[in-house]
Protein backbone atom coordinates (compact mmCIF):
# COMPACT_ATOMS: atom_id res chain seq x y z
CA UNK A 1 0.00 0.00 0.00
CA UNK A 2 2.98 2.80 1.00
CA UNK A 3 4.75 2.14 -2.46
CA UNK A 4 1.36 2.35 -4.79
CA UNK A 5 0.51 5.62 -2.66
CA UNK A 6 4.20 6.97 -3.05
CA UNK A 7 4.43 6.62 -6.42
CA UNK A 8 0.96 7.52 -7.58
CA UNK A 9 0.57 10.55 -5.53
CA UNK A 10 4.10 12.02 -5.98
CA UNK A 11 3.87 11.94 -10.06
CA UNK A 12 -0.14 13.16 -9.61
CA UNK A 13 1.51 15.95 -7.41
CA UNK A 14 4.31 17.53 -8.45
CA UNK A 15 3.32 20.29 -10.53
CA UNK A 16 0.61 21.25 -7.85
CA UNK A 17 2.80 21.02 -5.48
CA UNK A 18 5.44 23.22 -7.27
CA UNK A 19 2.64 25.64 -8.00
CA UNK A 20 1.96 25.91 -4.64
CA UNK A 21 5.53 26.58 -3.77
CA UNK A 22 5.38 29.25 -6.13
CA UNK A 23 1.85 30.85 -5.06
CA UNK A 24 2.78 31.23 -1.34
CA UNK A 25 6.95 31.37 -1.74
CA UNK A 26 6.78 33.01 -5.20
CA UNK A 27 9.33 31.47 -7.60
CA UNK A 28 12.79 32.31 -8.28
CA UNK A 29 15.65 31.99 -5.94
CA UNK A 30 16.25 32.58 -2.21
CA UNK A 31 18.06 35.87 -0.98
CA UNK A 32 21.60 35.33 -1.02
CA UNK A 33 23.81 32.60 -1.60
CA UNK A 34 27.61 32.09 -2.47
CA UNK A 35 28.49 31.36 -6.14
CA UNK A 36 29.67 27.69 -6.34
CA UNK A 37 30.96 25.19 -8.53
CA UNK A 38 30.32 21.53 -8.94
CA UNK A 39 33.62 20.66 -8.65
CA UNK A 40 33.86 22.42 -5.17
CA UNK A 41 30.87 20.50 -3.65
CA UNK A 42 31.64 18.06 -1.03
CA UNK A 43 29.08 15.30 -0.38
CA UNK A 44 27.44 15.16 -3.93
CA UNK A 45 24.54 13.38 -4.80
CA UNK A 46 22.04 12.84 -7.96
CA UNK A 47 18.35 11.63 -7.37
CA UNK A 48 16.47 10.92 -10.53
CA UNK A 49 12.73 10.28 -10.44
CA UNK A 50 11.18 9.43 -13.91
CA UNK A 51 7.25 8.47 -14.90
CA UNK A 52 5.43 7.40 -17.88
CA UNK A 53 2.01 7.62 -16.71
CA UNK A 54 -1.14 7.84 -18.72
CA UNK A 55 -2.49 11.55 -18.56
CA UNK A 56 -5.47 10.65 -16.42
CA UNK A 57 -8.06 7.76 -15.93
CA UNK A 58 -10.34 9.39 -19.25
CA UNK A 59 -7.07 10.22 -21.29
CA UNK A 60 -5.14 7.26 -22.48
CA UNK A 61 -1.96 9.28 -24.12
CA UNK A 62 0.89 8.81 -22.17
CA UNK A 63 2.88 11.02 -19.95
CA UNK A 64 6.58 11.10 -19.20
CA UNK A 65 8.01 13.08 -16.91
CA UNK A 66 11.94 13.49 -15.58
CA UNK A 67 12.82 15.06 -12.28
CA UNK A 68 16.58 16.22 -10.89
CA UNK A 69 18.15 17.00 -7.31
CA UNK A 70 21.66 17.58 -7.07
CA UNK A 71 22.41 17.35 -3.00
CA UNK A 72 25.30 18.31 -1.26
CA UNK A 73 26.53 18.10 1.90
CA UNK A 74 25.38 21.78 2.98
CA UNK A 75 21.79 20.67 2.07
CA UNK A 76 19.09 21.48 5.34
CA UNK A 77 22.11 23.11 7.22
CA UNK A 78 21.35 26.66 8.25
CA UNK A 79 23.60 28.84 6.73
CA UNK A 80 21.56 31.56 4.86
CA UNK A 81 23.46 33.91 2.85
CA UNK A 82 26.27 31.31 3.13
CA UNK A 83 24.17 29.05 0.80
CA UNK A 84 25.71 27.09 -2.17
CA UNK A 85 24.33 28.47 -5.25
CA UNK A 86 24.98 26.21 -8.90
CA UNK A 87 24.10 27.94 -12.17
CA UNK A 88 23.88 24.10 -14.27
CA UNK A 89 21.69 23.25 -16.45
CA UNK A 90 20.59 19.48 -17.01
CA UNK A 91 19.48 17.15 -19.63
CA UNK A 92 17.96 13.66 -20.09
CA UNK A 93 19.00 12.43 -22.62
CA UNK A 94 19.33 15.17 -24.72
CA UNK A 95 15.68 16.93 -23.22
CA UNK A 96 16.59 19.84 -21.56
CA UNK A 97 15.04 19.76 -18.09
CA UNK A 98 13.66 23.27 -16.88
CA UNK A 99 15.77 24.72 -13.82
CA UNK A 100 13.22 24.72 -10.55
CA UNK A 101 16.03 25.69 -7.99
CA UNK A 102 19.09 26.86 -8.14
CA UNK A 103 20.51 26.21 -4.42
CA UNK A 104 20.54 28.94 -1.85
CA UNK A 105 18.39 29.04 0.56
CA UNK A 106 15.11 27.23 0.79
CA UNK A 107 11.64 28.61 -0.01
CA UNK A 108 8.89 28.62 2.45
CA UNK A 109 5.10 27.61 1.68
CA UNK A 110 4.76 29.24 5.88
CA UNK A 111 5.95 32.78 6.16
CA UNK A 112 6.53 32.10 9.90
CA UNK A 113 8.96 28.65 9.55
CA UNK A 114 11.61 29.62 11.30
CA UNK A 115 13.76 27.53 8.85
CA UNK A 116 12.33 30.34 6.00
CA UNK A 117 15.55 31.98 4.38
CA UNK A 118 17.93 30.54 6.63
CA UNK A 119 18.32 26.10 5.44
CA UNK A 120 19.99 25.71 2.40
CA UNK A 121 18.26 24.07 -0.41
CA UNK A 122 19.67 21.47 -3.39
CA UNK A 123 19.14 22.28 -7.37
CA UNK A 124 16.53 21.09 -9.00
CA UNK A 125 15.20 20.56 -12.60
CA UNK A 126 11.35 18.73 -13.64
CA UNK A 127 11.03 18.28 -17.33
CA UNK A 128 8.26 16.70 -19.99
CA UNK A 129 10.24 13.68 -21.24
CA UNK A 130 7.30 11.45 -23.16
CA UNK A 131 8.57 11.98 -26.60
CA UNK A 132 11.92 10.24 -25.43
CA UNK A 133 10.43 7.64 -23.36
CA UNK A 134 8.13 7.12 -26.40
CA UNK A 135 11.16 5.30 -27.86
CA UNK A 136 11.86 3.09 -24.80
CA UNK A 137 15.54 3.60 -24.66
CA UNK A 138 17.71 1.11 -23.38
CA UNK A 139 20.13 3.55 -21.74
CA UNK A 140 19.57 7.44 -20.96
CA UNK A 141 22.68 10.24 -20.26
CA UNK A 142 21.84 12.36 -17.63
CA UNK A 143 23.77 15.44 -17.95
CA UNK A 144 24.64 18.29 -15.45
CA UNK A 145 26.81 20.74 -16.70
CA UNK A 146 28.29 24.29 -15.18
CA UNK A 147 31.22 26.15 -15.78
CA UNK A 148 33.70 24.58 -14.31
CA UNK A 149 32.57 20.50 -15.70
CA UNK A 150 30.13 18.61 -15.67
CA UNK A 151 28.62 15.50 -14.41
CA UNK A 152 27.38 12.53 -16.83
CA UNK A 153 24.98 9.58 -15.21
CA UNK A 154 23.72 6.62 -17.23
CA UNK A 155 21.00 5.23 -16.52
CA UNK A 156 19.63 1.72 -17.36
CA UNK A 157 15.74 0.97 -18.17
CA UNK A 158 14.21 4.44 -17.23
CA UNK A 159 11.28 2.98 -17.85
CA UNK A 160 10.71 -0.18 -18.18
CA UNK A 161 7.51 -1.05 -20.14
CA UNK A 162 4.92 -4.00 -20.74
CA UNK A 163 2.03 -5.30 -21.79
CA UNK A 164 -0.83 -6.94 -18.98
CA UNK A 165 -3.01 -9.98 -20.60
CA UNK A 166 -5.77 -10.70 -18.10
CA UNK A 167 -6.17 -14.36 -18.29
CA UNK A 168 -9.38 -15.58 -16.69
CA UNK A 169 -11.93 -12.54 -16.98
CA UNK A 170 -12.95 -10.17 -19.71
CA UNK A 171 -13.84 -6.84 -19.09
CA UNK A 172 -16.83 -6.05 -16.87
CA UNK A 173 -17.06 -9.07 -15.14
CA UNK A 174 -18.00 -9.67 -11.37
CA UNK A 175 -15.65 -10.55 -9.22
CA UNK A 176 -15.93 -11.42 -5.28
CA UNK A 177 -13.96 -10.61 -2.19
CA UNK A 178 -11.73 -13.87 -1.98
CA UNK A 179 -11.12 -14.32 -5.53
CA UNK A 180 -8.25 -14.62 -7.95
CA UNK A 181 -7.41 -14.28 -11.05
CA UNK A 182 -4.56 -14.73 -13.53
CA UNK A 183 -2.31 -12.35 -15.56
CA UNK A 184 0.68 -12.51 -18.09
CA UNK A 185 3.56 -9.84 -18.47
CA UNK A 186 5.01 -9.46 -21.54
CA UNK A 187 7.50 -7.13 -21.53
CA UNK A 188 8.47 -4.33 -24.40
CA UNK A 189 12.21 -4.61 -25.59
CA UNK A 190 14.49 -3.53 -24.24
CA UNK A 191 12.89 -4.23 -20.93
CA UNK A 192 13.10 -8.04 -19.89
CA UNK A 193 10.68 -9.91 -18.18
CA UNK A 194 12.90 -9.84 -15.03
CA UNK A 195 13.00 -5.99 -15.40
CA UNK A 196 9.19 -5.67 -15.08
CA UNK A 197 8.85 -8.60 -12.58
CA UNK A 198 10.82 -6.42 -10.41
CA UNK A 199 8.72 -3.66 -9.83
CA UNK A 200 5.51 -5.01 -10.82
CA UNK A 201 2.54 -4.09 -8.42
CA UNK A 202 -1.39 -4.39 -8.87
CA UNK A 203 -3.58 -1.57 -7.62
CA UNK A 204 -7.65 -1.77 -7.58
CA UNK A 205 -8.96 1.65 -7.40
CA UNK A 206 -12.57 2.60 -6.54
CA UNK A 207 -14.06 6.16 -6.55
CA UNK A 208 -10.97 7.61 -5.17
CA UNK A 209 -9.80 5.26 -3.26
CA UNK A 210 -6.84 2.61 -3.60
CA UNK A 211 -5.65 -0.41 -2.20
CA UNK A 212 -3.15 -2.34 -3.67
CA UNK A 213 -3.92 -5.95 -4.60
CA UNK A 214 -1.47 -9.06 -3.53
CA UNK A 215 0.29 -10.21 -6.36
CA UNK A 216 2.79 -13.02 -6.65
CA UNK A 217 4.58 -14.89 -9.82
CA UNK A 218 2.45 -18.48 -10.34
CA UNK A 219 5.56 -20.44 -12.25
CA UNK A 220 3.31 -23.35 -12.50
CA UNK A 221 0.78 -21.36 -14.91
CA UNK A 222 3.65 -20.59 -17.01
CA UNK A 223 6.35 -17.53 -17.77
CA UNK A 224 5.15 -14.44 -16.68
CA UNK A 225 2.32 -15.27 -15.19
CA UNK A 226 1.01 -13.59 -11.71
CA UNK A 227 -1.55 -14.48 -9.46
CA UNK A 228 -3.69 -11.53 -8.26
CA UNK A 229 -5.97 -12.20 -5.42
CA UNK A 230 -8.97 -10.29 -4.66
CA UNK A 231 -8.72 -9.34 -1.15
CA UNK A 232 -10.41 -5.68 -0.06
CA UNK A 233 -11.76 -4.97 3.12
CA UNK A 234 -14.80 -2.73 3.56
CA UNK A 235 -15.66 -2.09 -0.01
CA UNK A 236 -18.85 -1.48 -1.38
CA UNK A 237 -20.17 -3.32 -4.64
CA UNK A 238 -19.63 -1.46 -7.82
CA UNK A 239 -17.56 -0.71 -10.67
CA UNK A 240 -13.87 -0.83 -9.83
CA UNK A 241 -10.64 0.13 -12.19
CA UNK A 242 -7.84 -2.71 -12.11
CA UNK A 243 -4.48 -0.81 -12.37
CA UNK A 244 -1.40 -2.60 -13.61
CA UNK A 245 1.85 -0.93 -12.90
CA UNK A 246 5.82 -1.11 -12.06
CA UNK A 247 7.44 1.37 -9.07
CA UNK A 248 11.48 0.54 -8.28
CA UNK A 249 13.48 2.73 -5.96
CA UNK A 250 15.98 0.98 -6.83
CA UNK A 251 17.30 2.37 -10.38
CA UNK A 252 19.99 0.58 -12.24
CA UNK A 253 22.96 3.05 -13.31
CA UNK A 254 25.52 2.07 -15.89
CA UNK A 255 27.96 5.00 -14.54
CA UNK A 256 28.08 7.54 -11.67
CA UNK A 257 30.59 9.96 -11.74
CA UNK A 258 33.20 8.63 -8.36
CA UNK A 259 32.64 11.54 -6.41
CA UNK A 260 28.69 11.50 -7.04
CA UNK A 261 25.84 9.10 -5.19
CA UNK A 262 23.07 8.39 -7.77
CA UNK A 263 20.12 6.98 -6.87
CA UNK A 264 16.62 6.66 -8.80
CA UNK A 265 13.04 5.85 -8.73
CA UNK A 266 10.79 5.15 -11.79
CA UNK A 267 7.01 4.50 -12.17
CA UNK A 268 5.16 2.91 -15.19
CA UNK A 269 1.40 2.41 -15.61
CA UNK A 270 1.39 -1.06 -17.58
CA UNK A 271 -2.47 -0.68 -18.21
CA UNK A 272 -6.05 -1.00 -16.31
CA UNK A 273 -8.93 -3.66 -16.40
CA UNK A 274 -12.61 -2.74 -15.29
CA UNK A 275 -14.32 -5.13 -12.86
CA UNK A 276 -17.76 -5.22 -10.84
CA UNK A 277 -17.17 -5.84 -7.20
CA UNK A 278 -19.18 -7.88 -5.27
CA UNK A 279 -18.42 -7.87 -1.53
Amino acid sequence: MGRVVMYRRIWQGTLLLVGLLCLFAGCGYGAGGRETTLAALQTKTLALTVYWRRASSSDPTRMGQASLALGFADVGKWEGDACPIVHASATFGGVVLNERREGGVTHCAINDDPACGQQCGNVEWLGDVTTLLQSLPATVDVVVRERSGEAVVTVRNPAPMATVQVLDLVEGQQVHNGDSFHVQLQPQPPATLEDVQAGFYVTLIEGVGELSLPASPDLAAGIGVWRVDVLPQQLPAGAVTILFSFGTSNMQFDSCPSDFTCSGISGVDFGEFALQYVP
